[in-house]
């Protein structure tokens, strides 16, 4: 598999979702700060599901970079990671607009539970498939 392609494919998709989590941001209805903070649900929910994205990104770049070639099971390891990625809009949505909902907390939850262990597989399988890097 070419790796550049990979590589492009998933900087598109970071940019992608992390452009629709910013979109989502509800413009204040007043102009003081109390509407400000009336949002803080989503803004907390943004800034963690933000620095997730982007610090994971940051270690993939690097992960990537280091390996020569990219296996088929990376390839769809990396395809489901980025599924799992393109539902943070969603459940940081939900969780901001429904805070005290189980059912959101635990959707919440479970989409970056599953897309850290895919992310932790893939970097097992990258490194066995490269391994004088």
């Amino acid at each position: 598999m070419n790796k550049a392609r990979v590589e492009a494919f998933t900087d598109a998709i970071v940019a992608i979702v992390m452009t629709i989590m910013v979109l989502e941001i509800k413009i204040p209805r007043g102009s003081g700060w109390l509407a400000v903070w009336s949002e803080k649900a989503y803004f907390l929910a943004y800034l963690i599901s933000f620095f997730r994205i982007a610090t994971t990104w940051y270690n993939h770049h690097y992960l990537f970079t280091t390996a020569r070639w990219i296996s088929k099971r990376v390839f769809w390891l990396n395809m489901i990671w980025l599924f799992f990625m393109s539902l943070f809009p969603v459940a940081t949505g939900w969780i901001s607009e429904q805070i005290h909902s189980r059912v959101a907390a635990y959707f919440y939850f479970l989409i970056f539970t599953v897309w850290a262990i895919t992310y932790y597989v893939m970097v097992g399988i990258l490194a066995k498939d490269n391994p004088k890097n």
